[in-house]
């Protein structure tokens, strides 16, 4: 009997380990599905600067510079090593890198620290778990925070056993990485050693004094962007996109790390996915602590990477009523791997418990399932839409203009095709703040339809991505005796028509 639970707990973990590389093996590929949002038009329009002006660039927008630091630098070799190289696949890949040595992490120190099922559970739910495919190749910081986060909160549990100089030097190395990577990262880390400080002082007193001291080389090590963050700080309190926190949005904050985003229009979804992952979640945690009461630390550790992500939540919540809406669902990703660790400690922990665990069990594969299948036909979706958009544009030339009513849709258009650029609106509005002039420099505002008729008198050809309908604008240019031809209905980010005006 014991010898065919074993090889069932075998089967097991092999199938949870061969299921993360199959995930992992699914971003490297959909990374080569060409797709483009807004902000990751920026990332890679930004490390088309110098290393200088990218770290300058970042101190005038609301982000620390360290992923667009690594991002570049990546580029920059696969580019030089391979010229040829895509650089949005390129970019897509560098997002994927975390995931890898997230896994590598799984199968060495989550294993060596609590065995073979929590690493190989682990393993599988950092893959496969909702927002993380996404994220997963979206050319932005959050799988970095996530990498560097969940590193910090893995050598805190080191700590604990074993308060060695070398586990302190790498828990605050990661936890600077995290900090210089996004803000709701810092937080995260911060919660970090707040919990840790709570457990020298209730039962590691001799401790307090290192707390202190790598606790204060960590702010001096940050204080070179302190200053940085402080006038961001007052920019985001001035102007930000973000829409006020309600009732509604703190709800999203709860279904976000459980239930799966769906493209597709099928929102009810998320729900079928999330109140039962919730369950199961909670349930498993419950279950392992009523049986492990005599675990001090475990029991702990488990119950602090479920707070971390509550913490980091309440944060911002608490600065988006204070100063103004800054915190958004995807915010949470940096955090989530300490969730998933809180979750594998128990899962693997009531493995004793039969029908409950392989209830649990066959729950996660089928939301692994239904996030990859969700994950696959999202990105074949962003990859038509590019598509569409490639065939649309086929005979733009050289010397055309780019006009659009919208920003999110000129500078993906502008990042896609570097020509000339124009934001229209028959009123003087904000294009955007200083550092969107100086990433994207193609990019110009025109506030009267005069400016694009001595475009066209020029003999230029404009290329008019239209989101809010401007038949007022297209009326005066056909009354000035310009042909208007419709394209096509695009969508990049936010539908469009496209119209090509030309005289």
């Amino acid at each position: 009997m014991f010898v065919k639970e074993k090889g069932l707990k075998n089967i097991l973990i092999t199938t949870l380990y061969v299921g993360a590389i199959f995930y992992i093996v699914i971003m490297v590929a959909a990374s080569f599905w060409e797709s483009i949002l807004f902000d990751e038009a920026f990332s890679l329009r930004l490390i088309q600067h110098s290393f200088p002006s990218v770290i300058r660039l970042t101190a005038i927008d609301v982000h620390p510079p360290l992923y667009y630091l690594i991002l570049k630098s990546i580029v920059d070799v696969v580019s030089m090593v391979i010229p040829s190289a895509n650089v949005i696949v390129v970019g897509r890949i560098v997002s994927v890198i975390p995931y890898i040595l997230l896994l590598v992490v799984s199968i060495t120190k989550i294993k060596r620290n609590w065995g073979s099922l929590c690493s190989a559970v682990f393993a599988f739910c950092i893959v496969s778990m909702p927002q993380m495919l996404a994220n997963g190749v979206e050319i932005r910081m959050y799988s970095w925070g996530l990498l560097f986060v969940t590193m910090a909160y893995l050598y805190s549990y080191d700590i604990i056993l074993d308060p060695i100089p070398k586990n302190w030097v790498l828990f605050i190395t990661y936890s600077l990485m995290a900090a210089y990577t996004h803000y709701f990262s810092l937080v995260a880390v911060m919660f970090v050693y707040i919990f840790l400080f709570i457990w020298i002082i209730t039962s590691e007193k001799s401790q307090l004094k290192n707390w202190f001291l790598y606790s204060l080389i960590t702010v001096l090590a940050y204080l070179p962007w302190l200053y940085v963050f402080i006038q961001q700080l007052a920019e985001v309190s001035d102007n930000y996109w973000i829409e006020p926190i309600t009732i509604r949005t703190i709800l999203t904050y709860g279904i976000f790390p459980m239930g799966e985003s769906v493209v597709s229009g099928t929102p009810m979804l998320r729900l079928i996915i999330a109140i039962p992952m919730m369950c199961i979640y909670f349930a498993c945690c419950f279950l392992y602590l009523k049986s492990k009461k005599e675990v001090l630390l475990l029991n702990w550790y488990t119950i602090t990477g479920f707070a971390l992500l509550v913490g980091t939540v309440l944060v911002g919540i608490i600065l988006s009523i204070i100063i103004r809406p800054i915190f958004m669902p995807r915010y949470m990703i940096p955090a989530l791997g300490a969730l998933w660790i809180c979750f594998s400690i128990s899962l693997s922990q009531i493995i004793g418990k039969r029908r409950i665990y392989s209830l649990f069990i066959c729950w996660i594969f089928i939301v692994g399932i239904v996030n990859g299948t969700s994950f696959i036909l999202n990105e074949r979706i962003y990859q038509s839409r590019l598509n569409e958009f490639d065939i649309a544009i086929s005979t733009l030339g050289a010397n055309d203009v780019i006009l659009s009513d919208e920003v999110h849709v000129l500078r993906i258009v502008e990042y896609l095709t570097e020509n000339p650029s124009y934001f229209f609106q028959e009123q003087e509005i904000r294009l955007g703040t200083d550092v969107m002039r100086q990433v994207f420099e193609n990019t110009e505002y025109i506030t009267s339809s005069h400016a694009i008729e001595d475009a066209l008198g020029s003999g230029k050809t404009i290329w008019f991505f239209d989101v809010y309908q401007q038949g007022d604008f297209l009326e005066k240019m056909e009354q000035s005796k310009f042909t208007i031809e419709e394209i096509a209905f695009l969508e990049l980010e936010i539908p469009s028509t496209l119209y090509k005006i030309s005289s």
